[in-house]
C-alpha cells in the first residue's frame, strides 16, 4: 500500500529489497504499466459505446414506460410501483443539465452514459477473470489476447439488440444493469484479490451498493447471491453436506435481508405484518435498527467477527435503500402523477410491496381466466407444454437468440434468424462457459447461477400469460451480460488454441493478431451493422407527435378517455413537461379500476384543469367492485340549451327524435363481463358511465382512437372523428364513414404544425416520417401509424361516398403518402390492399397498379412459407390471387390456386372456394 502511494523510482524500491518480496519488486513496474493500459482500453470501450449511443439517441419521449418515467422524474412525481426512487433522482439531475433542448433527451443521455460504463466494467471483469485463467501473459501476443478478448466481449454486449435499444432511451433496466455490473465487479475484485485488511470494507461496499440498486430495480441485487458461492470457496474446503447447509443459510439470509429491507420494514412502519394489523408494529423498525447497533457493539466486544459483518451488511443495505423514502415524501405533496397515492405509511407499504399487482400462482402455468388467454392456451397440449414452449422458449430463449444469433425483425413475436450472425457470437459464448467450467469450477458455478437466475429462472418466476402486449427482453439484461462475458472467455480460448498451434513466436503473434481481428469483425462489427437500423432512434418523434396530435384533436377542457400505457404516458409527458394542453383531463381506462385514481380525478385540479365530473360519492369510489348488469337501453337527460347548441351543423336523423323532442339521449349498453350465466360491468365501465351521465354533453368527452369497442360502453355509433380522437355526440350514425367533422379533420391533416402550440390549434405534427435514416419502427409505432392511416382512409371514404368527390378522395390519400411514405414507414399488406381497392374504385389506375405490384412482391415471400391462415378477405393467398387477377396475369393467378390447393389439401370448403376463384380468372385473349 505504501509503495503504491509513494513516488519511488526503481533504485529507491530496490533499496528496500530486504524488506519486500523480490518477486513483488520485479513485477511492480510491469503491473503499473499493465494497469494503465487496462484503464485506457476500458476508457476506449466506454468511448466507443457511449459515442454509438449518443449518435443513435432518441430526441424525445418514446412509447411504453418512457413517457411516465420522464414525466415523473422531471418534477419528482410518483410513477407505478415500486417507483425506482434513486433513478428518479438521477434522471431529475440529468434533466437539469441543458445538453439537449428536450428534457427527455437529457434523461436518455443518463441511460446512454450508464450503459457505456456497464460495457467498460464488463471489459474489466473479463480481463480480471482471464488473468486468473491464463497461465502466462508476459508476451505481447498474450496481452493482445487478454485485452482484445475483453474488448470483443464487452462490445458484443454494447451492440446487442436489447442492450443497445435500452441505452438510447430513458429506461430503468439500463441503469439497473449498471448496478448489476458494479456489484459483479466488486464481488470478483474481492474474490480475485489477495486477502487483506481491505476485505471487510469491500464487503460493506457491496452491501451498500446492493441497497442503492434497490432504488433502481430489485433485479440488480441478484448479482449478490452468487457471491456467496465465491465466499464459500474462499474460506471453506468443499464438503457436500456442509455446502448444502451453507447454501440454505445463504438463500435464507439473502431473501430475508432483501425482503426485510424492501417489503417487511415498510409494512411494519405501516402497522402491518403478514396481514396482521397493529399500531405496535410501527415501533418495531426503530427497535430493530437500535438492536442492530447494539449487536455490533456486543459482537465487537466479544470478537464475533462473522456475526458483526452480517449485521453491518444489513445496516448498509438499509442505508443504501433509504432512497425509497422519496416516494413517501413526494406522494404527500399530491403531484399530478401520484400512482397508488402512497402518502401515508400504510399506503407506502402497499406501494413498496406492489400489492395492486396481480400475484401469479407458482404451479398453475395457465391460470388466467380471460377469454383471450383461454383461447391462446388451446395452442398447447398441457401445462408442461405451455411452460416449456411458451414461457421458456418463446419468452426467454428466443430473446437470448435475438441478441447472439439474430432476429427476424423489430416486430412483435419476431423469431430467431439463424444466419444473421452466422452463429459465431453464440458459439464463442458456449466455448467460454465450457472453458470456464474446465478451468475454474467456483467461478463457473457462480456465473452460471447468476446467468440462470437473471434469465430463464426469472422467466419462470413471472409465470407470464400469453399473448403479451409487448416484448419483455429488457428484463433479462443480466443474463445477456453474463453471456457476453463468456464470449470474451471463448474468444481468448480460441486465440490461445491458435497460438499454440505454432512453435515460432513470430507466427504465434501473427496468428493471434489475425484471429482476434477476424473475431472483432464477425462479432461486434457484424452485430453493429445488423442492429444499427433497428436501434437508431435519432429521428423518432412518433410518440411525441402522436400525443400532441391526440391532444390537439380535442376542445378546451375536454375529458379524453385513453386505453393503456401507449396512449397515456406520452400525454402525461407533454402535459407535465411540455406544458401542452394542460386543460385536458386524461382518463386512463385501465387505471380507472382503482379507487385512488378515481378519487384523484374527482378532486384534483392539476395545473388548474377542471376536475373530472362524477356523481359517485367518495365512499362509493373507495369501494369499487364489478357489478351485475343486464344489457339494456340507457337514457340520459339533456337540457334544452345543450340540445339547441348541437342542432346547428350536426346531422340529427329520425333515430334521434328522443333527443330533439324529449331531451333524452338513448343508447344500448352491453355487458363487459360474462362468467357462466352471470353478466356484469367492470369498475372502469361503471365509472365511465358515471362520467358520461354527469357531463351530460356540457363537458366535451373524447375517446382516443386506440380505445377498443369494449371500452366505449356501446357508444361506438355516437362518436364523431375529429382527428386521432372521437367526440361523443348526441346523435347516432349508421355507418362508420359519415361521422367525420370534415372542416376540423381537413384542417388537422392538411396543415402542418411546425411550431407546437400549448393551446388549442389545428394542424398536426409529422416529424421523422420522411427521414431516409429512419429505423424500422417497432410494433407499437406501427400501430400508431396504422391509426394515422385509418384516419386518412376514413376521411377519403367520406369524401367519396358522402361528398361524391373522387378527386378530393385521391388528394387525401396522396397527402397520406406524402406525410408517411411507404419507403420510410412500412405499410401492412391489409391496409395496402384496402387502399389499392379504393384507388381502383376511384379509377386511378396508376396508383392501383403501383400498390398491386408491391403487394405481389411482398405476398410471394409470405405465401412461399406455405403457412395456413384463416379464410377471410385478407388471406394472403386470396389477396395474392386478387392482385394477379387485377393485373391481368392469369397464369400467375392459376399458380396461386395450385399453391392454395397444396397448402389446404382437402379441408372442408376449399374445393368450392378454389372453383369460385378460378371462375374469376379472365379468359385468355
Amino acid at each position: 500500500m505504501i509503495i503504491a502511494l509513494c513516488p519511488l523510482n526503481i533504485l529507491e524500491v530496490q533499496a528496500f529489497s530486504s524488506y519486500i518480496k523480490p518477486a513483488l519488486i520485479m513485477r511492480l513496474p510491469e503491473n503499473i504499466m499493465e494497469e494503465k493500459i487496462n484503464r485506457w482500453i476500458a476508457a476506449g470501450v466506454f468511448a466507443i459505446s457511449f459515442a454509438t449511443y449518443l449518435l443513435t439517441l432518441a430526441p424525445t419521449v418514446l412509447f411504453w414506460d418512457v413517457g411516465e418515467i420522464c414525466a415523473a422524474a422531471f418534477s419528482l412525481q410518483v410513477p407505478h410501483a415500486p417507483g425506482a426512487p434513486l433513478f428518479l433522482l438521477l434522471a431529475r439531475i440529468a434533466a437539469m443539465i441543458p445538453f439537449f433542448y428536450d428534457p427527455a433527451a437529457r434523461m436518455h443521455l443518463l441511460c446512454a452514459a450508464a450503459s457505456g460504463l456497464t460495457c467498460a466494467i464488463l471489459y474489466d471483469i473479463i480481463v480480471k477473470i482471464l488473468r486468473r485463467l491464463m497461465e502466462d501473459h508476459a508476451l505481447p501476443a498474450d496481452n493482445f489476447i487478454l485485452y482484445g478478448s475483453g474488448c470483443i466481449g464487452a462490445l458484443s454486449l454494447a451492440f446487442s439488440k436489447t442492450f443497445w435499444q435500452n441505452a438510447v432511451q430513458t429506461n430503468i433496466p439500463a441503469v439497473s444493469l449498471f448496478f448489476f455490473a458494479v456489484l459483479l465487479w466488486l464481488g470478483l475484485r474481492w474474490y480475485l484479490s489477495e486477502e487483506s485488511e481491505q476485505s471487510p470494507k469491500q464487503i460493506l461496499l457491496i452491501a451498500y451498493v446492493a441497497g442503492l440498486s434497490a432504488g433502481v430495480h430489485l433485479l440488480s441485487a441478484l448479482a449478490v447471491l452468487p457471491l456467496f458461492l465465491l465466499w464459500y470457496d474462499r474460506y471453506h474446503a468443499f464438503s457436500r453436506e456442509h455446502f448444502m447447509r451453507f447454501a440454505a443459510y445463504a438463500f435464507v439470509l439473502f431473501f430475508l435481508t432483501g425482503a426485510g429491507v424492501v417489503s417487511i420494514l415498510p409494512s411494519l412502519l405501516g402497522g402491518e405484518c403478514f396481514g396482521i394489523k397493529s399500531s405496535f408494529f410501527s415501533f418495531l423498525p426503530p427497535i430493530i435498527l437500535l438492536s442492530a447497533l447494539f449487536g455490533i457493539y456486543e459482537c465487537y466486544r466479544r470478537r464475533y467477527e462473522g456475526l458483526r459483518m452480517i449485521i453491518l451488511c444489513f445496516l448498509f443495505v438499509v442505508l443504501g435503500s433509504s432512497t425509497s423514502a422519496l416516494i413517501l415524501i413526494r406522494a404527500q405533496a399530491n403531484p399530478p402523477i401520484n400512482e397508488t397515492n402512497p402518502s401515508s405509511l400504510s399506503r407506502w407499504a402497499l406501494y413498496s410491496n406492489r400489492e395492486e399487482w396481480i400475484t401469479t400462482p407458482v404451479l398453475n402455468r395457465r391460470w388466467d381466466t380471460e377469454p383471450e388467454k383461454q383461447t391462446f392456451y388451446k395452442q398447447y397440449t398441457s401445462d408442461f407444454d405451455y411452460f416449456l414452449s411458451y414461457q421458456t422458449v418463446h419468452m426467454y430463449l428466443r430473446y437470448l437468440g435475438w441478441n447472439f444469433i439474430g432476429s427476424e425483425g423489430n416486430f412483435s413475436d419476431a423469431g430467431i434468424r439463424w444466419r444473421q450472425f452466422f452463429f459465431i457470437p453464440a458459439l464463442f459464448g458456449l466455448l467460454g462457459i465450457y472453458k470456464l467450467w474446465r478451468a475454474h469450477i467456483p467461478l463457473a458455478s457462480a456465473l452460471t447461477l447468476l446467468f440462470l437466475l437473471s434469465g430463464v429462472c426469472l422467466a419462470w418466476a413471472q409465470n407470464q400469460q400469453g399473448p403479451q402486449p409487448h416484448e419483455y427482453d429488457i428484463l433479462y439484461g443480466g443474463s445477456f451480460l453474463i453471456f457476453s462475458l463468456w464470449i470474451g472467455i471463448g474468444i481468448s480460448t480460441a486465440a490461445i488454441f491458435i497460438k499454440n498451434a505454432f512453435a515460432d513466436p513470430r507466427k504465434q503473434q501473427r496468428s493471434v493478431y489475425g484471429a482476434l481481428s477476424l473475431a472483432f469483425f464477425f462479432v461486434p462489427v457484424n452485430m453493429f451493422a445488423v442492429n444499427y437500423a433497428s436501434s437508431n432512434q435519432k429521428d423518432n418523434y412518433v410518440a411525441y407527435d402522436y400525443a400532441y396530435n391526440l391532444l390537439q384533436s380535442c376542445e378546451n377542457d375536454a375529458v379524453l378517455i385513453t386505453n393503456g400505457d401507449n396512449d397515456t404516458f406520452p400525454l402525461w409527458y407533454l402535459q407535465n413537461v411540455g406544458g401542452i394542453r394542460r386543460d385536458i383531463r386524461v382518463v386512463n381506462l385501465t387505471l380507472l379500476n382503482n379507487s385512488w385514481y378515481a378519487l384523484q380525478l374527482k378532486h384534483n385540479s392539476p395545473y388548474g384543469a377542471k376536475p373530472v365530473p362524477f356523481l359517485s360519492t367518495d365512499a362509493e369510489l373507495e369501494d369499487l367492485q364489478p357489478v351485475k348488469f343486464e344489457p339494456q337501453m340507457i337514457e340520459i337527460p339533456i337540457d334544452s340549451v345543450t340540445v339547441q347548441s348541437y342542432r346547428s351543423g350536426y346531422p340529427f336523423t329520425s333515430a334521434d327524435s328522443s333527443v330533439l323532442k324529449r331531451g333524452i339521449f338513448r343508447f344500448f349498453m352491453p355487458n363487459t363481463i360474462l362468467q357462466g350465466q352471470l353478466k356484469g360491468l367492470r369498475p372502469q365501465d361503471v365509472l365511465l358511465f358515471d362520467i358520461v351521465k354527469t357531463a351530460g354533453f356540457h363537458r366535451p368527452i373524447y375517446f382516443a382512437s386506440s380505445v377498443p369497442p369494449n371500452g366505449t360502453l356501446g357508444l361506438r355509433n355516437h362518436l364523431q372523428m375529429l382527428g386521432l380522437a372521437y367526440k361523443l355526440v348526441p346523435y347516432s350514425t349508421v355507418y362508420s364513414w359519415p361521422d367525420t367533422a370534415e372542416r376540423i379533420v381537413s384542417a388537422n391533416l392538411f396543415n402542418t404544425a411546425y411550431k407546437l402550440s400549448k393551446i388549442p390549434q389545428h394542424g398536426f405534427s409529422w416529424r421523422g416520417f420522411q427521414s431516409k435514416t429512419n429505423s424500422p419502427y417497432e410494433g407499437t409505432v406501427q400501430m400508431a401509424v396504422a391509426n394515422y392511416r385509418n384516419m386518412f382512409f376514413r376521411y377519403a371514404v367520406q369524401a367519396m361516398n358522402v361528398q361524391h368527390q373522387p378527386e378530393k378522395a385521391s388528394r387525401i390519400l396522396d397527402r397520406m403518402e406524402e406525410i408517411m411514405p411507404r419507403r420510410s414507414v412500412g405499410m401492412n399488406y391489409k391496409i395496402k390492399y384496402d387502399i389499392a381497392s379504393f384507388y381502383h374504385s376511384l379509377h386511378n389506375r396508376e396508383r392501383t397498379d403501383e400498390l398491386l405490384h408491391e403487394l405481389v412482391d411482398e405476398l410471394k415471400v409470405t405465401t412461399a412459407r406455405r403457412v395456413q391462415e384463416a379464410f377471410s378477405g385478407y388471406n394472403s393467398y386470396i389477396v395474392l390471387f386478387t392482385c394477379y387477377r387485377e393485373l391481368q396475369q392469369p397464369k400467375e393467378a392459376e399458380a396461386v390456386l395450385a399453391l392454395l390447393q397444396s397448402v389446404y389439401g382437402t379441408d372442408s370448403g376449399v374445393e368450392e372456394v378454389i372453383a369460385q376463384m378460378r371462375r374469376q380468372i379472365p379468359a385468355k385473349p
